[in-house]
């Protein structure tokens, strides 16, 4: 039916990845979360991975937990910058909706009716084809590949609305974390009040991701000496995804 390299075969397999791509980008947006404080260094093992490293002595009843060899840490002025949201995927390049020629019986018209049950191609198909040719179901496989190419050519404008969508909404939140961060920074320079001491330290959890059982549900507490006092710090959140962690910390002055 035809040789790979003829002109409609490539732009059939043109149109092809551009559908794949498409697909992919829908799916990555899918999963698209974007936060500015979030941990991108110390990846670390919880208890039960760490057993295929030759720790099977250690128990998940036990609150242990393994380190990275070298644990990096960041800076205050790390600390007090945000994160810039991460990269879009981009739109792939539409190629033509037709190829430059095609052979007689690419071009023939004949009952398919295959090509009907998809309903977004059925309502594009009802705008470019013949009322009667439509009613009955007949088209040419040349008439039928353009119709698709059209389908994807709308798909691709819906899916650059929503990269469009997903940056503002990155830029928006790096806008105001960055308002908010400044206002932490001006806050611990003056006087460094409670309030100011725990969201710094809810902000260094975050950005230095420690690993939490599974059997770990109780939270963390520690004690933070500051100075002549003690602010007690406890975290009542449970285990989550990792990358949706969001501890909450009650602060005590002693």
């Amino acid at each position: 039916m035809g040789r790979w390299n003829d002109p409609y075969k490539e732009n059939e397999r043109e149109w092809d990845r551009v559908k794949s791509s498409l697909s992919q980008i829908r799916t990555d947006l899918e999963n698209y979360f974007y936060d500015p404080n979030e941990s991108k260094i110390n990846d670390t093992y919880d208890l039960i991975e760490s057993k295929s490293y030759g720790y099977s002595e250690l128990s998940v009843n036990h609150l242990t937990f393994l380190l990275p060899k070298s644990f990096i840490t960041h800076s205050l002025d790390d600390l007090l910058t945000p994160l810039t949201p991460p990269e879009l995927p981009k739109l792939p390049k539409l190629p033509p909706l037709q190829p430059t020629s095609v052979p007689d019986w690419y071009s023939k018209r004949e009952k398919k009716d295959y090509y009907f049950r998809d309903q977004k191609w059925t309502d594009k198909a009802k705008q470019k084809l013949d009322p009667i040719n439509f009613n009955n179901q007949v088209v040419s496989f040349e008439e039928a590949h353009i119709i698709s190419n059209l389908v994807l050519t709308d798909e691709s404008v819906e899916v650059g609305s929503m990269i469009e969508k997903a940056r503002v909404e990155g830029l928006h939140t790096h806008s105001e974390a960055i308002e908010k961060l400044e206002t932490l920074r001006s806050s611990l320079e003056v006087d460094a009040n409670i309030s100011s001491i725990c969201k710094l330290i809810e902000l260094t959890h975050k950005r230095h991701f420690l690993p939490i059982s599974r059997s770990f549900s109780e939270g963390i507490r520690s004690n933070l000496p500051f100075g002549p006092r003690l602010q007690v710090v406890q975290d009542k959140t449970k285990f989550q995804t990792p990358s949706r962690f969001s501890p909450r910390f009650d602060c005590f002055n002693l």
